[in-house]
């Protein structure tokens, strides 16, 4: 005990520091009163540990392995009868006292049992004796007495919880925990439970339909109307945990009990449905509420729905007819949702909500574990609900279409004029001098008919101050006869612009025009421009409406006018001249920073440090730089001051200002209905964390955020959801594939944050979580499936049946082998990912299942029926993957025999011709990445698109005509094997990595490569030379875009003709010979010379991704 009051004292330290560093005088004791003695207790734990030298996460006790931990009591004292009333009675005692612990943490309970009981319990976790373990049982034994109390359904004292839990909730735990109890019980199977096995099981029933009904839309409501209910529901619980209680010093008569208790639940489902007809237009689960108005919570209801019909699940086979015509109904109501988000308007943003939240009600229900019974009273209410709904849209609707509402009518939140991109702030400090440079040529030169410029990029880098600078320029001003300049924001009023853009020219008094007629000021500014060479600047466009409404005002007289727009939209369809504008580097951010802070005075040498690396840490953006500037301007001038800045960057950004936010949240307040949950999605990934696009699009998919569109795949539609928020600027291209399109993508580290603080706000999923916060949700959700015990479903949260994403696999803290129980029961499953090797027939119900990877060690078989999934597309595994033999019968004996929906598949392993044969069932596989176990001649299915083969040789398989993209790894081939597939009709892509030619020299013929627009020669050798010739003809690659070559020493330069391939845009060479880095020199001086400056020519030693 000696090291324990040594981690108490050091633990108190830590409150003292984090006191002291935070500035905050009450945080110390308000800390340890929040957290009570819970944290405490596991800190104590966590520092004994590390004296140990031992892992904390192997024995902290907020996180330990329950069933290990009762396994390790019950073999330390087995056969020791003085110490139980039954053989395992001791395992039940862990569960008692994390019980405990959680009441304690979570609702603020005081309970001196359970402090001691935890000490001990955290002793025996830390030294493994079986002395500890005597100990902890010895103690538990006097305090039997007061063991009752935590077998009732305590009472809550509410004032000191915020925000205050659902009077729900607790009886929710104590169900829980008495269910987990009859659970062990059920396990061990001790002589006196044999005979009443079968009550058990029937309580164990009884207490998870009481769980399922405190979580529907009935009983969370208003406290007042439920308290009855609730208050009848406390009474039966408290009577099931005084029996249980007995079991730790006494068996009795075991069958009596049961009988009486379930008795008891008899009446009590009687008033339960009396409640539900009494109270049937409730509103919809209260913990499910969220602001974020968005249908793809709808569309997966649907599905579930569709689900239930077709597989005709048992307990829903009474009352199937009410499950179709939900369906139709639910179906009905869906084809008129988008009228609620085309019309955007205010009044119908109620029905909306409405809509959604009857979604998360009906999906409550319909994957809850309830009776018969109460299917057969909720549907009927739902099924009226959904017919109110309707009702209401269609009189909304019809009363808008009498009455003109107009389509903009939310109201937005605007940012005051003085707020608008900081411009004050900006424009003394952010210089932008080669893009002014640029953008004054491009309005002061070119043709003579007026044009439209563009500057776009994200919020908070300066598009205002920009155009300002060039607006006030006084040769800009000198070059035009007018310069306008208005803001249309997003909303926009006609006569509002066309009164700024009169009145900023400084010829018409705005009192006097502002009393005008729309249609007078419109031909007042015509004429006023008729014949002039004007400069007119449209600040802050979000969309084309605006211009297409005022463009006729502006005539073209081709005398040199230009419009100049700002917009964080690059696609609003203008393509005359679009100025993207960069980030700044660190170096810029670190001179917009250190001039705003210091103003002419030189910056001390101890701040310079840690100065750049706030800099840094601004990413490039000049909302970020100008806003910590004003922070450190005002605060003392230390480095340790600047050291908490730096630790909690965007934090202090937020909170220091409101503008900021407002800036940044405009773009989200403006993005359509199904945009908002895609981007909010982003706040999942860890900051900076660069996301592989197609991974991206398939949990888009999976979560059920894509709309359905006829005669297009989810995946393309949720491909021009992303295109539409990189081209909004919210979104940013981290690599691009060798095709050009997005390979990785990332968000802004303060767009990061704002997702995560929207998610919060608006309850969006119950609050995104990221990195390892999301794998321990993960794993809990796991550990609770395994436990084969329905919790509260809440669809925010995915957390229970519902769950349709499980990703672990960038897990690097938890071994799938330890989670693979529950994984069965999730039958709502879209998306499955997990690092290690899983035990594939525990996947079998998941008949949902649409994304499955698996990071595997060793080789596995892929089960037939994981071939059967009838809505599987995508099959990864990591260390590879072989068909069955059932398969390869199936393949050649079934002429019916057709694997439906899969579209990938990797890594396959191909030992023979029957594997093609199985592929061949593949009707829809469009992307293959396979090795060649064995070299034998067949023929891949024509309809790939995507081949990556490893181990290719001339005796190998044929190509199939179709592809588009082709990878070769560990190649050994004849240059005639590379002409067949120079042959190939459709192939834009083409990589050569780690291979090897048989010949000396490469000569093409006629015809070859003739849409291919990526190459990479990496690593390859051939014919064992230093000096191989590479010889194209002058009519291949017409189509070339990009070339790169890596680590090839073996060719002696690259041919000069390939300069002359029009559509070539960069030629790129990583570690290779000094005579090919020459040659591509000569290539881009010659190219140059001819006038053209587009192409580009890396030289770089390393690749960076």
């Amino acid at each position: 005990m000696v090291r324990y009051l040594i981690s108490r004292q050091s633990f108190h330290q830590s409150v003292e520091r984090r006191r002291s560093r935070d500035g905050k005088n009450d945080l110390e004791w308000s800390y340890v009163s929040r957290c009570k003695k819970y944290h405490f207790h596991v800190y104590c734990t966590t520092e004994l540990v590390k004296e140990a030298f031992m892992k904390p996460w192997d024995f902290e006790f907020e996180h330990m392995d329950l069933r290990e931990f009762s396994n390790l009591i019950q073999n330390s004292l087995e056969g020791d009868e003085k110490f139980e009333t039954f053989v395992g009675q001791r395992i039940l005692v862990p569960i008692v006292a994390v019980y405990m612990g959680k009441l304690c943490f979570h609702y603020d309970l005081e309970t001196d049992l359970r402090d001691k009981l935890e000490l001990s319990a955290m002793w025996c976790n830390i030294s493994r004796s079986p002395r500890a373990y005597r100990a902890f049982f010895e103690l538990l034994m006097p305090l039997l007495q007061d063991l009752r109390v935590v077998f009732t359904v305590p009472k809550l004292r509410m004032s000191k919880i915020t925000p205050p839990p659902h009077p729900n909730e607790l009886v929710m735990v104590v169900i829980d925990f008495l269910v987990q109890l009859l659970e062990e019980i059920m396990r061990l199977e001790p002589d006196f439970i044999v005979p009443v096995k079968g009550s058990i099981k029937n309580l164990q029933t009884e207490l998870g339909f009481l769980i399922s009904f405190l979580g529907d839309a009935p009983l969370r409501t208003e406290v007042d109307v439920t308290k009855n209910i609730l208050s009848d529901i406390e009474v039966v619980v408290n009577q099931v945990g005084s029996f249980l209680c007995l079991l730790f010093s006494t068996r009795g008569d075991m069958s009596l009990s049961l009988s009486d208790i379930l008795q008891e639940f008899e009446p009590l489902k009687t008033k339960i449905k009396e409640h539900c007809i009494i109270v049937p237009n409730l509103p919809g689960c209260v913990a499910t509420k969220s602001s974020v108005i968005s249908f793809f919570t709808v569309d997966s209801l649907l599905d579930d729905l569709e689900d239930l019909i077709n597989y005709k699940a048992d307990r829903i086979v009474p009352v199937m007819n009410q499950i179709i015509m939900l369906y139709e109904e639910l179906s009905l109501l869906r084809s008129t949702l988008n009228y609620l988000v085309v019309a955007r308007h205010l009044q119908l943003e109620e029905l909306a909500m409405k809509t959604r939240d009857l979604a998360y009600e009906i999906s409550y229900v319909i994957n809850s574990v309830t009776p018969f019974w109460y299917l057969a009273l909720r549907l009927p209410q739902l099924l009226e609900k959904i017919h109110l709904v309707k009702m209401a849209i269609q009189k909304k609707k019809s009363s808008s279409i009498d009455a003109g509402i107009p389509e903009e009518g939310y109201p937005c939140e605007q940012v005051q004029p003085q707020a608008k991109e900081l411009d004050n702030l900006e424009d003394d400090f952010v210089d932008f001098k080669d893009e002014k440079t640029k953008i004054a040529d491009q309005l002061t030169s070119g043709p003579l008919k007026q044009q439209i410029i563009s500057i776009v990029g994200m919020p908070g880098l300066g598009k205002t101050t920009l155009a300002k600078k060039l607006f006030n320029d006084p040769s800009i001003v000198y070059y035009f006869d007018k310069c306008a300049w208005c803001v249309v924001s997003q909303t926009y009023k006609k006569k509002n612009v066309l009164t700024d853009i009169l009145t900023s020219t400084r010829n018409h008094n705005r009192e006097t025009i502002t009393e005008m007629e729309e249609e007078n000021l419109a031909e007042m500014l015509y004429k006023s421009l008729k014949g002039m060479r004007y400069l007119l600047v449209m600040d802050d466009l979000w969309d084309m409406k605006p211009w297409d409404d005022l463009k006729r005002y502006f005539p073209d007289d081709r005398t040199g006018s230009r419009i100049l727009f700002t917009s964080r939209n690059r696609d609003l369809g203008f393509s005359d001249v679009v100025n993207e504008l960069p980030f700044l580097s660190d170096a810029e951010c670190w001179e917009l920073l250190r001039g705003k802070v210091f103003q002419r005075e030189p910056c001390p040498p101890e701040l310079l440090e840690i100065g750049k690396h706030i800099a840094a840490k601004c990413r490039g953006l000049p909302l970020s730089v100008i806003t910590i500037s004003s922070i450190l301007a005002n605060m003392q001038k230390k480095e340790s001051s600047w050291g908490k800045i730096a630790g909690h960057l965007n934090e202090h950004i937020f909170d220091s200002t409101n503008n900021c936010v407002h800036i940044l949240k405009l773009s989200y307040q403006h993005l359509s209905a199904h945009l908002k949950p895609c981007f909010l999605y982003f706040g999942v990934f860890k900051e900076d964390e660069a996301i592989p696009v197609r991974k991206l699009i398939s949990l888009w998919v999976a979560e059920g955020f894509i709309n359905k569109e006829n005669h297009r795949s989810s995946e393309d539609v949720a491909h021009d959801y992303l295109m539409d928020l990189i081209n909004r600027g919210l979104v940013l291209v981290a690599e691009e594939r060798s095709n050009g399109g997005a390979k990785t993508c990332m968000i802004h580290d303060l767009l990061h944050d704002l997702c995560l603080r929207i998610a919060k706000e608006e309850n969006f999923m119950g609050g995104i979580e990221n990195g390892y916060s999301k794998y321990s949700k993960a794993m809990n959700i796991l550990v609770r499936q395994r436990l084969c015990f329905p919790r509260q479903f809440d669809p925010h949260d995915h957390s229970q049946l519902g769950c349709r994403v499980m990703d672990l696999w960038g897990s690097e803290w938890y071994s799938f082998g330890y989670i693979s129980g529950g994984i069965e029961n999730m039958v709502h499953l879209r998306y499955l990912a997990v690092r290690q090797n899983l035990k594939l027939p525990l996947i079998e119900k998941l008949h949902r299942l649409e994304y499955l990877h698996v990071k595997n060690r060793d080789e596995v078989e892929i089960p037939d029926f994981v071939l059967n999934m009838k809505y599987l597309k995508r099959l990864h595994f990591g260390g590879g993957a072989r068909f069955s033999e059932s398969s390869h019968l199936r393949a050649t004996t079934d002429g019916s025999f057709q694997i439906n929906n899969l579209q990938s598949i990797s890594k396959l392993l191909i030992h023979n011709e029957m594997d093609a044969k199985v592929l061949g069932c593949a009707l829809n596989l469009r992307k293959l990445k396979c090795k060649l176990v064995s070299q034998c001649p067949f023929q891949f299915p024509n309809q790939l698109e995507s081949l990556n083969i490893s181990l290719m040789r001339d005796s190998g398989p044929d190509f199939p005509l179709n592809l588009k993209k082709l990878t070769l790894l560990k190649f050994d081939l004849s240059w005639e094997k590379i002409r067949t597939i120079g042959r190939m009709p459709n192939l834009e892509v083409l990589k050569l990595r780690d291979g090897s030619f048989k010949e000396k020299q490469w000569d093409t013929e006629e015809g070859e490569f003739q849409k291919l627009k990526f190459f990479e020669l990496n690593n390859v050798k051939i014919a064992s030379t230093a000096c191989a010739e590479w010889n194209p003809i002058s009519d291949d690659y017409p189509k070339l875009e990009r070339l790169v070559l890596q680590n090839c020493y073996c060719l002696n330069k690259i041919p000069s003709n390939l300069g002359y391939i029009l559509t070539l845009q960069k030629i790129e060479v990583y570690g290779c010979a000094e005579s090919i880095e020459k040659s591509a020199v000569e290539i881009r001086e010659e190219q140059q010379e001819m006038g053209n400056e587009e192409l580009k020519v890396i030289i770089s030693q390393w690749r960076h991704r």
